[in-house]
């Protein structure tokens, strides 16, 4: 579920360190989303962009083993998913 963009920051902390508390990638998928979509929104706290950053991390270093790529090159395809207007190979 999509964060509610009013609530404090440290509402949307608590919210989002119980999610990665439970250790699932598609939790951590869903607050790098969440995170992403608020930066657009306003100005990220700090906690909240190095949580961002710690996330998107934990992502990176998973999908790289998995796929037996470097995390730059995961890293980039992430980001790039999140870029406006971006267009990235294997998505439609």
């Amino acid at each position: 579920t999509l964060i509610f963009y009013n609530s404090s920051w440290n509402r949307r902390y608590l919210d989002f360190l119980s999610k990665i508390g439970t250790g699932s990638i598609y939790d951590l998928a869903e607050v790098l989303r969440d995170l992403y979509c608020l930066r657009v929104k306003k100005r990220l706290a700090f906690p909240e962009r190095y949580m961002l950053d710690a996330v998107l991390g934990l992502i990176v270093s998973e999908i790289a083993l998995v796929r037996d790529q470097t995390e730059e090159a995961v890293r980039s395809e992430i980001e790039a998913i999140f870029r406006p207007g971006e267009v990235v190979p294997g998505r439609s």
